[in-house]
């Protein structure tokens, strides 16, 4: 049985800085009390997956100067968006100021896209295993059927994507995926699985199912080549963060004797701090390494 406590943990991270994510009052009808706060220049959209039995809410974030400029930005987007949209949509629009103190910039002005559940939290930790949980070995045999993951990979593809790129001034051959924990299992399944589709990867505390080191030496055996830049992160606080940290150890060690070109991976370990505290560090290192590294070229 899956250990449920990652997700109950999530959820409670994503409790603590809800506020954050309730990006107007009037989305939701009318309230009492004081009005909410909201993000500024953010916008949600609604989209019902032709893939997968679900309505998702796109939750958008527009970098500053956005309106005043007709310029095309990298998109970033972030799954478990319930929970985390909040905290990297201000760390990314924070980070870019350090070309104010240090006379560069790691990370360029990003819109941040984040994928979540009409439900909110609830329904996030309800559903995150479904859309996150790669079953399916790779390379599918012929004619099988998708796993789950595979279909939500697929609504992120065919329906999201072309959605955000129709809507806003997007780079198309910039695109970021980041999670966390099932997410970051995700993460690591799309770079192998849909190469390509993604070019900057954060999976920050990533869950390490087994199936995870099958599809990368499946890959390995008819790829030479992964263009792609990957950050990998894990803390070292508590039973649950060691196991992680163990797994993403042995992944980034499995990976570098593959010696995938022109595949670029960044791998911290947080000292100290556990499943939920590492995050947010995280998240900061995370844009810094793969934005601040160059794109892979396309092969």
């Amino acid at each position: 049985m899956r250990d449920s406590r990652p997700a109950l943990a999530l959820a409670i991270l994503g409790a603590l800085g809800g506020t954050l994510i309730v990006l107007s009052s009037g989305i939701f009808g009318r309230s009492s009390g004081p009005p909410k706060v909201a993000i500024e220049n953010t916008e949600v959209h609604h989209l019902s997956s032709s893939f997968v039995d679900q309505d998702y809410r796109l939750l958008v974030a527009l970098p500053r100067g956005y309106a005043e400029s007709e310029r095309r930005y990298p998109v970033l987007y972030v799954l478990d968006a319930d929970a985390f949209f909040g905290t990297i949509t201000e760390t990314a629009r924070l980070l870019p100021l350090e070309s104010f103190f240090l006379g560069h910039r790691w990370v360029p002005d990003l819109i941040v896209v984040g994928v979540a559940y009409p439900g909110g939290l609830a329904e996030m930790t309800e559903k995150r295993g479904r859309d996150f949980t790669p079953t399916a070995e790779y390379p599918a045999p012929p004619q099988s059927e998708p796993d789950s993951a595979e279909l939500f990979f697929r609504f992120l593809k065919d329906q999201a994507i072309p959605f955000i790129d129709q809507t806003y001034r997007t780079r198309p051959g910039e695109r970021g995926l980041i999670g966390t924990s099932a997410g970051g299992l995700f993460v690591l399944d799309t770079l192998l699985r849909h190469p390509g589709t993604f070019h900057r990867y954060i999976a920050t505390s990533p869950r390490m199912d087994e199936i995870i080191f099958r599809h990368e030496a499946a890959y390995a055996e008819d790829h030479r080549d992964l263009p792609a830049v990957l950050y990998l992160s894990a803390g070292t606080e508590g039973e649950i963060e060691q196991h992680i940290a163990a797994g993403v150890e042995r992944f980034h060690t499995q990976l570098k004797t593959r010696q995938h070109t022109p595949l670029q991976v960044v791998f911290e370990s947080f000292d100290g701090e556990s499943h939920v505290s590492a995050q947010p560090g995280a998240f900061t290192r995370g844009l810094k390494a793969a934005y601040g590294l160059p794109k892979a070229p396309a092969q």
